[in-house]
């Protein structure tokens, strides 16, 4: 969320935009590793998961100039297409091995932020295919899971809930955020307490 709108208003070439975008990924990347040490229930399938991924990593940037110099700016997108056959590679290994590809994806993007800081158009396409059609995907999978009769019954503890989430937020981000962007503090906080 906070990509999007930092990109849309056109702020992710500003000092502040690129200091939200930097908290969010540090915030984001913590949280990730968190889920992935708390959920993981690795099986004989982990080793080759960690391998694959270590391997995309250091190697997918390298390769990727390359690639994209051979193959791209083709109707058919092959610069998109190898980029989503990394991270399908990756979310079936992690299925396999009962782990998540999204600490993995995580760092690839980081290894990979050099190429497409140079390579702009390719950035463009790949979030035009991202917004346009993964999103959704993500969100209607996640609503699927969720249950409108335990939503309905449990108001309250959501609600309780969504306060212990956002009040400590509030009370740690305003201040920081008067403190060091005080022109942006506003904006700053409810960009970084996104629900």
């Amino acid at each position: 969320m906070v990509y999007a709108v930092l990109v849309e208003r056109g702020l992710n070439e500003t000092a502040i935009g690129k200091l939200l975008m930097s908290a969010t990924f540090v915030t984001d990347l913590g949280t990730a590793i968190a889920l992935s040490a708390i959920f993981i229930h690795p099986n004989l399938w982990f080793p080759a998961f960690l391998v694959v991924s270590i391997v995309f990593i250091l190697v997918l940037p390298g390769v990727a100039p390359w690639f994209f110099r051979r193959y791209g700016d083709r109707v058919i997108e092959p610069e998109i297409k190898l980029v989503f056959a990394c991270l399908f590679v990756l979310m079936v290994l992690a299925d396999a091995a009962k782990g998540h590809a999204v600490l993995p994806a995580f760092i690839l993007g980081l290894a990979m932020g050099t190429h497409f800081e140079q390579h702009r158009l390719e950035q463009q396409r790949l979030r035009v295919v991202a917004f346009a059609f993964l999103t959704p995907f993500f969100f209607l999978k996640g609503g699927l899971n969720v249950s409108l009769d335990a939503v309905v019954a449990n108001l309250g503890l959501l609600a309780l809930l969504f306060a212990a989430k956002i009040v400590p937020k509030l009370g740690m981000i305003y201040p920081m955020a008067r403190r060091f962007v005080p022109r942006h503090s506003t904006f700053t906080t409810l960009l970084m307490t996104r629900v």
